[in-house]
């Protein structure tokens, strides 16, 4: 979070656009507020930035929770640590209390980019690798009968 000064500065800089609340400052601090949901103070200045970068003339100062959207949004979403020593990257941790066992978030969640999403290359496409080709009858037949004389064999006689 960022500090309360800094975020009024940043507000500021929006003081150019319609409907900045000049002399309110109980909307000033309604602004400033919102801005502090950012992550950093870089963040803050680059939502502010960003707001006045689209803005023309006759853009309208935008609404407390429009900038903390536009803050959030430059966060990420808050994911795991995948290569985390303590919950293996899930996220959870067993803890036990009382006796009882049960799990409790991780403290390696933190905002984090998405995963990649990893395209499977189609069949006749670059890249494609055929699947290995499904055994025969008569292959599946003799791994059923050597399962089956194995299972007898190692039956436990009372």
């Amino acid at each position: 979070m960022i500090s309360a000064d800094y975020a009024g500065k940043q507000i500021k800089r929006l003081a150019q656009m319609k409907y900045y609340p000049r002399g309110d400052k109980e909307a000033l601090q309604e602004l400033a507020e919102a801005l502090q949901s950012a992550a950093n103070e870089e963040q803050a200045k680059a939502v502010v930035s960003e707001i006045l970068a689209t803005a023309t003339s006759d853009s309208v100062c935008p609404m407390p929770a429009e900038i903390q959207a536009a803050a959030n949004a430059r966060k990420g979403e808050s994911r795991p640590d995948p290569l985390c020593q303590i919950c293996g990257g899930d996220g959870w941790r067993t803890i036990t209390r009382g006796g009882y066992s049960g799990s409790d978030r991780c403290s390696c969640w933190a905002p984090r980019p998405a995963p990649a999403i990893e395209f499977v290359p189609l069949p006749g496409s670059p890249g494609y690798v055929p699947p290995p080709p499904l055994p025969s009858r008569d292959e599946i037949r003799r791994n059923l009968e050597g399962l089956k004389s194995w299972v007898r064999a190692s039956e436990v006689k009372l």
